[in-house]
């Protein structure tokens, strides 16, 4: 399973790639920016011991920190947003499709991941999931007592 989601990722990726607009010179090319410095300061986090695999390594911890404070897979965010990004800039059906193939991946890929997560980590992991959200940071109501 975990070949089948590393494999399609990267392949809809590619295809994305080819039917979409990789290089663009407007506001997209600051939105691409985002998404590569997200993935880098998430491996920064990681002391670049990167796994693309969604099965945790035994010398991997859990780690809550940088972009992962903010959301709890910030390289797959990192992945959507380019998709999305070059799927605009030149949008066709088939780069639609494998950006939503994309999502589609990304999503049971991080499901299954976070099976070996709350496996390993158990009542740690399932408070960081209730309070950081997949791939979009998580608002938070705070209301102050009177």
């Amino acid at each position: 399973m975990s070949n089948f989601f590393v494999l399609s990722q990267f392949v809809l990726l590619g295809v994305i790639a080819t039917f979409g607009s990789v290089l663009v010179p407007d506001l997209t090319i600051i939105i691409q920016l985002f998404a590569v410095v997200l993935a880098v300061w998430a491996m920064k986090e990681k002391s670049f011991k990167v796994n693309i695999f969604p099965e945790p390594t035994e010398e991997m911890s859990f780690i809550q920190t940088g972009p992962y404070r903010l959301v709890r897979h910030p390289m797959y965010t990192s992945l959507i947003i380019l998709g999305a990004v070059w799927t605009y800039n030149s949008p066709s059906i088939i780069s639609i499709v494998a950006l939503v193939g994309l999502i589609m991946i990304l999503w049971n890929k991080s499901k299954y991941e976070e099976a070996f997560l709350r496996a390993k980590y158990g009542e740690l992991y399932d408070s960081y999931h209730t309070r950081v959200g997949r791939f979009i940071p998580k608002i938070s109501k705070t209301r102050s007592k009177k």
